[in-house]
């Protein structure tokens, strides 16, 4: 009935989640780990031929540090897959997305749509927001530690291995796919915890710039006529310059997106240091951005 798709590079955290889905599904279901310790594959690659040598029409595609806290979910997630204007799920998503490189979360919280547990240091957080009450809510992208679909959703508009990072984006641009072929949304009766946070680095600035450059056309997409859009582009616009500055990286980039910055806030405080990060890096200084 559901078959999980599951790119493993650790062998204790595979066995803990099979076990863990042994105890909770509650239907008939397949799971398919490509190993990847070996074969070094793109997460698109590795989704994409777990896709393929499956044997049931619904996919569930999943990082193996989640654990499920809902008992029968899988017919709970079967009921979803069977809406024929649904086309994509996952369990934290957003409204917009912007036209600038940018990840899944905004800083415009009541934009962001979410319901799972955030296991750090020790510690457990269940992250609940759902302002209007829904049974699910359309969102503009979803993050990729849970994606659910149907293989014939996903056989029209596949992972992207194009994609120049390999573990990075794809969820993203997972969701701007399937917004061709129905809602992308988040659900709220199936929770998972999650026990890793995304990084920031060089690979995650490339693979946010190549999904901003293959879908400039597209973008951006705004889910329920949210109208914070331009807060949104400023802040995304922002944190994007910043990351450049901080990683000292694509510096005509950063330059570039500084004057554009300028002039679309030029009385912000947070455009001074942005300023004057690129009035240092011009002079060859140190770039480091110090945030007010």
């Amino acid at each position: 009935m559901i078959s999980i798709i599951i790119c493993s590079v650790n062998p204790i955290l595979l066995e803990k989640l099979k076990a863990n889905i042994v105890d909770t599904i509650g239907v008939n279901y397949e799971i398919i780990a490509i190993e990847n310790t070996k074969t070094k594959y793109s997460i698109a690659k590795a989704y994409n031929l777990g896709a393929e040598s499956s044997k049931y029409e619904h996919l569930c595609f999943i990082h193996e540090d989640i654990l499920f806290h809902t008992n029968n979910w899988g017919q709970i997630l079967l009921n979803y897959l069977q809406h024929d204007d649904i086309s994509l799920i996952g369990m934290f998503g957003c409204l917009i997305k912007s036209k600038f490189p940018s990840g899944v979360y905004s800083k415009v919280e009541n934009l962001n749509r979410v319901h799972q547990i955030q296991a750090f240091d020790g510690n457990m957080v269940n992250y609940y927001y759902n302002p209007r009450d829904e049974e699910f809510s359309p969102v503009a992208t979803v993050d990729g530690m849970f994606l659910a679909c149907t293989k014939g959703n996903w056989s029209k508009n596949k992972f992207d291995e194009a994609n120049p990072n390999k573990f990075h984006g794809y969820d993203i641009d997972f969701s701007l796919a399937q917004q061709k072929n129905g809602k992308v949304v988040v659900i709220y009766d199936l929770l998972i915890q999650h026990s890793s946070f995304g990084t920031y680095k060089k690979e995650w600035i490339d693979a946010q710039i190549y999904i901003a450059d293959k879908w400039q056309k597209s973008l951006p997409v705004i889910i329920d006529r949210a109208k914070q859009i331009h807060q949104v582009e400023n802040n995304d616009l922002n944190e994007f310059i910043i990351l450049l500055y901080n990683h000292n990286y694509m510096p005509k980039l950063a330059r570039k997106l500084s004057r554009k910055i300028l002039l679309r806030r030029p009385f912000q405080r947070l455009t001074f240091y942005i300023v004057k990060n690129y009035l240092k890096s011009i002079f060859g200084l140190d770039t480091t951005f110090k945030h007010p």
